[in-house]
């Protein structure tokens, strides 16, 4: 059984890291909470450092902890915007959008500025989806290109990462 760390068994932990906190060195901060001990124990830098790096390790598994399910709980929350916005931009696109409150077609309502700004932000968003659908670029294959839009792909390329995109999906 492990030996009850000095920086715990006198609670100096929430000092420690205030210290640490003001930038203290480990070396300072040994040597601060050794005098604060008042000469019934000294803490050695050693143990301050090993001390922080195990807090640094336990908030880290935390924070990432949270982090894994906040995205679990957002993403197909943000997945259904991003479909959404992209069904927008294209029906922008094409000049044919749709009233939402009365799903009556609107027409003739964007100039082809506007319509080419919503065709090119959609094309991002779909790039965007075939980036993380692993269409784009497939990190097992080694010295693969990875375009910067499908624009740089041929045909056969594309004809290629649909297929297997097509696999994927049918195995999921």
């Amino acid at each position: 059984m492990a030996a009850i760390n000095k920086i715990d068994k006198y609670e100096l932990g929430e000092l420690v890291l205030q210290l640490s906190g003001e930038n203290k060195t480990a070396e300072e901060i040994a040597g601060l909470v050794t005098v604060k001990l008042d000469g019934k124990d000294s803490i050695s830098q050693p143990s301050i450092s090993r001390w922080l790096k195990n807090v640094r390790l336990e908030r880290s598994e935390q924070t990432k902890h949270i982090v894994q399910e906040h995205i679990k709980a957002t993403v197909p929350k943000d997945l259904e915007a991003l479909d959404e916005i992209e069904q927008f931009l294209l029906e922008v696109f094409r000049n044919k959008v749709v009233d939402p409150e009365t799903e009556l077609p609107k027409d003739g309502t964007y100039d082809l500025k506007d319509r080419q700004t919503a065709g090119m932000n959609a094309l991002k968003i779909i790039e965007t989806k075939l980036r993380f659908a692993g269409l784009l670029e497939d990190p097992e294959v080694a010295g693969m290109r990875v375009p910067k839009s499908i624009e740089e792909l041929s045909d056969d390329e594309i004809t290629e990462r649909l297929q297997k995109f097509g696999e994927l999906k049918a195995v999921v």
